[in-house]
């Protein structure tokens, strides 16, 4: 990778997903309050929910990078609770009281893997707590693999905003950013091995500057690419001579543009940003709401 190349920060980063996700919910609300496939709101919907699916991916990038990086990854995790809690007591009380529906909430999935994440860096065999977590991503999967083999049965007791959209994918793509790193140092040994006493001081040469930093955001991008072809990839066997199925989640790997970007700086960050960044989610939400609500009703 050359090191020119790496212009993006964490902060620069973030600001990329929260732009893409606020199009995702824009496209959204669009293609809800326009089903016919013909008409122009839905199109730009669906255009920008394919755009939409760039935000997760850079969201769970940042999820590893901050449950490495945190001097307190528990407060790190609380904070992601805090407003996975308001968000999912909002969508419970207008799911009762306004009788709303909702899909799976993304910062579910964070929360989730975030808590894998971070219990797999724990010493020893309390690495197994990574396994509660694990359970309650594979029951949300489950069921909703259930669901969309009968469709026409509901499982009332798990509530569509309270399960994990992006399911084992999401889990798998946050474990290959999370081990990205490690992965990048082993090759970097192998690599210099050869050089035999000089190997070691070549090795912290190497870690700490842009070289490694693109090795690590190549993993990275490697293990993007290959989930996403697992899981998503294979829609486009389907191809006909007047159509050619895509799957709306394979976009997700416009992402690897910003990856291939990322130079490993925070970047500016206080009290204010964060506050901003972590309540956007909820409040852009109800804003979108409201205005669709009074727009298009």
């Amino acid at each position: 990778m050359k090191e020119r190349a790496q212009i993006l920060n964490e902060f620069g980063l973030k600001l990329i997903a929260i732009l893409f996700m606020t199009l995702d919910h824009i496209g959204l609300f669009l293609m809800q309050h326009s089903p016919a496939t013909n008409s122009a709101q839905h199109v730009v919907g669906y255009v920008f929910r394919a755009l939409g699916r760039i935000a997760f991916p850079l969201f769970a990038f940042m999820l590893a990078e901050g449950i490495q990086k945190s001097h307190n990854p528990k407060a790190y995790l609380f904070r992601i609770a805090i407003v996975w809690g308001v968000s999912v007591s909002a969508s419970a009380l207008a799911a009762h009281f306004a009788s709303l529906t909702f899909e799976p909430d993304p910062l579910t999935d964070l929360l989730m893997d975030g808590l894998v994440l971070y219990c797999l860096s724990l010493p020893k065999w309390k690495k197994l707590y990574a396994l509660l977590p694990l359970s309650y991503i594979g029951l949300s999967y489950g069921v909703q693999l259930y669901e969309n083999y009968h469709s026409l049965v509901s499982v009332v007791w798990l509530p569509s905003y309270l399960r994990v959209g992006y399911g084992i994918f999401g889990l798998l793509i946050a474990l290959g950013f999370f081990y990205s790193g490690k992965i990048a140092s082993f090759i970097a040994k192998k690599s210099l091995a050869p050089l035999g006493e000089d190997a070691p001081a070549q090795y912290e040469d190497f870690v700490t500057g842009k070289s490694y930093r693109g090795l690590v955001n190549l993993t990275g991008m490697a293990f993007l690419f290959f989930f996403t072809l697992v899981f998503w990839g294979f829609s486009y066997l389907d191809i006909r001579l007047d159509t050619i199925k895509v799957s709306l989640e394979t976009y997700c790997l416009l992402a690897l543009i910003f990856l291939y970007l990322y130079n490993g700086k925070r970047g500016p960050d206080n009290k204010a940003f964060r506050i901003l960044t972590y309540s956007y989610f909820p409040v852009h939400l109800a804003i979108l709401y409201v205005i669709f609500h009074l727009i298009l009703e």
